[in-house]
């Protein structure tokens, strides 16, 4: 399993635990991991009060299929009472979290987000940055490297 951290705030960067906040990650499509099955359910995680959060998921970086994660956050009107009380807000962020065997935070793993998850560099020298899962091809030389951790 891989560990994904990260820490919520409102849009003042206060903790927003008195709205009962909770995130919500699910796998893109089903996958296999060895000789288990994933499946898309989606799992809740708590945030606590002090915004912090934590979830350990299957890696997609040793999937036998390319997957990712998606997420939610959603949170509860603190003005209404009971189990049964509504939803005051979900935000869709549109993140695909590629998560490699070693985890990381959400801010690591948002940090080079793209739209394409076959990102390929190109040019002399190695990126100073890349994202795991990317794709350097040697201007000089024609090697092919992938970037595993």
């Amino acid at each position: 399993m891989a560990l994904i951290t990260g820490t919520a705030g409102d849009i003042n960067l206060a903790a927003v635990d008195a709205y009962g906040l909770e995130l919500v990650f699910w796998l893109s499509e089903t996958a296999t991991q060895g000789s288990k099955l994933i499946v898309t359910r989606e799992h809740k995680v708590a945030v606590a009060d002090d915004g912090t959060w934590s979830v350990d998921v299957p890696d997609t970086e040793t999937m036998g299929q390319p997957r990712h994660y998606r997420m939610r956050a959603q949170w509860r009107d603190p003005n209404a009472f009971g189990e049964d009380r509504g939803m005051a807000g979900i935000d869709f962020p549109d993140f695909e979290l590629f998560v490699p065997v070693a985890g990381g935070s959400l801010a690591d793993l948002t940090a080079y987000f793209t739209t394409n998850p076959y990102m390929v560099f190109y040019g002399p020298t190695e990126p100073a940055q890349w994202p795991v899962g990317a794709v350097w091809v040697n201007s000089t030389s024609g090697d092919i490297n992938q970037k595993v951790t």
